[in-house]
């Protein structure tokens, strides 16, 4: 008797949510409608609807808080007991995003006199990617590690990174669901496994560890430049079958030392612009062995959590490596001046996102960040100048520098005899700082408004403001306000005195603008001059091709 009521538990709950719950609160009127899908037109049941009120921020949190309701097996909801005034709608659930276009916005904001019915809420379905992954014999290939690797711009730059890893079951197939929108890579990257921690003096082996391949994306391509991007739209599903080499397998072996504590220890092979999935095997000694190697050359990076790392050269040549020593020890502080002759420099410590690592701020009105260049596994990292005027634990690489000023423009940027306004590439050796960044910062600067005149205006649109000058000084991708339909604008301040060209794009995020080859195939554009303490107004009617 126990077990038939435990089992008739979960069709009551599903019975109880199948009806669409209504929030009650003080207030007179209630707004009534359904949440549809946006492909299909069919009804989306158990979606979460909320209501936001929009005014005095502390009445609100006195009497308006946020109102949500679930939809029923029909799309259908109601919120009732609503007070006058206007209501910001939103709807999300598992598997959709909602559409956000200004026709969207306008629709969702709903300004409550009287009872509103027949309200209409569009969900958008996530895209899939799925596929299967063989050998040249036609075998499936199991547990293979899956990279979804997206493009995106951050600064104007074009980095990669990986969304979505998967592995493959035993019949090589793998599936990726629930895909914003946009373009996609997908790498076979090795074998899964990661790092193993051992007793003992023999590290242990797979059983599949004599053969193992180069990465290899979708299509047959061995490099982000050749791959072919996979574009998902809302609702689509597409298939990325890959095709494997196997060769024979090395191992790479040696000792690392610097471990401390039990923090995990990661090793990665990287190639080129890619990392390389594989096996390690660790013992408490620092004894290491890299399994699922193929020949070529590579840099193995150790790295023990985000504070201790070390990197090494190796060439695998037909045969196992031996011999090979990597020490771990902390990164170099960089240190950045910023130099301001009208205002003195008052470091301060401002408030950031707990996304943002290992970075601070100053107290003048200049920001530095540090983006690593090259094809990344995860999410960049900005660093911040912090009150001592340091960039504090910064590893060996190719660093991009850019240095943004609130109430003024950088009239140079150097470290040691590196012009960082020209060539914004710093590079750091292992082992040694860097020569301090110093910042000239002047204060003041013109001001441009971009009036927009052209429709249909998406609210991704941007403007791009380049200089004349052979500096990045004033280069910038400005948004539109594309919400205020009556007179859509974009506005630039603190600008050099000098020449400007303004490019208008639909889609802003999808600008690599850092790029010198991008700059230069630009035509067109609307031109302005402004000088210091000046406000220019220019008109843009057609967006950049």
């Amino acid at each position: 008797m126990l077990r038939r009521n435990w089992e008739m538990r979960p069709r009551a709950l599903v019975f109880v949510l199948s009806f669409p719950l209504i929030a009650q609160q003080s207030g007179e009127y209630s707004i009534s409608g359904t949440v549809l899908n946006s492909l299909t037109g069919e009804p989306v049941k158990n979606a979460l609807v909320s209501l936001n009120w929009s005014g005095d921020f502390r009445e609100e949190q006195r009497n308006h808080a946020p109102i949500h309701v679930m939809t029923g097996i029909g799309g259908e909801f109601r919120a009732g007991g609503l007070a006058a005034g206007q209501y910001f709608m939103a709807v999300q659930k598992p598997g959709f995003v909602q559409e956000n276009s200004p026709e969207r916005v306008r629709e969702t904001t709903i300004k409550v006199a009287a009872s509103v019915s027949n309200v209409q809420l569009k969900l958008s379905p996530l895209g899939v990617i799925e596929g299967r992954v063989i050998d040249q014999s036609g075998e499936p290939q199991h547990a293979i590690s899956v990279h979804v690797v997206q493009p995106q711009m951050l600064g104007g730059w074009r980095s990669f990174f990986v969304r979505r890893t998967v592995a493959t079951d035993d019949r090589g197939m793998y599936r990726v669901a629930d895909l914003m929108p946009g373009k996609y890579y997908v790498r076979a990257a090795g074998r899964i496994g990661g790092t193993f921690r051992y007793v003992g003096d023999a590290a242990p082996s797979y059983i599949s560890g004599w053969e193992a391949f180069a990465p290899v994306y979708s299509g047959g391509a061995h490099d982000l430049a050749s791959a072919t991007p996979i574009t998902i739209g809302p609702g689509s599903q597409a298939t990325a079958d890959i095709e494997l080499a196997l060769r024979p397998a090395f191992r790479i072996r040696g000792v690392v030392s610097g471990v401390s504590g039990s923090d995990p220890v990661t090793f990665t092979l990287i190639q080129g612009e890619d990392e390389v999935a594989n096996r390690a095997a660790l013992n408490a000694n620092g004894k290491f062995e890299v399994q699922d190697v193929v020949s070529g050359n590579y840099t193995l990076r150790v790295a023990q959590g985000q504070k201790i790392r070390g990197e090494v050269e190796v060439a695998v040549k037909g045969e196992d490596v031996d011999g090979l020593a990597v020490d771990l020890a902390p990164g170099v502080d960089v240190k950045a001046i910023v130099h301001s002759p009208s205002q003195p420099v008052r470091p301060r410590r401002i408030p950031t996102s707990d996304s943002l690592d290992n970075g601070y701020s100053t107290g003048t009105t200049c920001m530095v960040s540090m983006q690593p260049s090259g094809m990344m596994q995860r999410q960049i990292q900005f660093n911040r100048l912090s009150e001592e005027l340091v960039v504090k634990n910064v590893f060996p690489g190719r660093y991009r520098v850019d240095a943004s000023c609130q109430s003024g423009y950088p009239v140079s940027m150097l470290s040691g005899s590196t012009d960082l306004l020209s060539n914004p590439v710093l590079t750091v050796q292992p082992g040694v700082a860097p020569p301090p960044i110093e910042i000239t910062q002047k204060s003041g600067g013109g001001t441009i408004t971009a009036k927009v005149e052209a429709t249909p205006l998406p609210p991704t649109a941007g403007v791009l403001v380049v200089p004349a000058s052979n500096t990045l000084v004033g280069l910038r991708m400005i948004p539109v306000f594309a919400f205020q339909q009556d007179n859509p604008s974009a506005t630039a301040g603190f600008l050099a005195p000098g020449e400007y060209t303004l490019y208008l794009f639909a889609q802003r995020d999808e600008v690599e603008y850092r790029n010198p080859e991008f700059l230069r195939s630009l035509t067109g554009g609307v031109h302005a001059r402004v000088g210091d303490g000046e406000t220019q107004q220019v008109t843009l009617s057609s967006f950049a091709k």
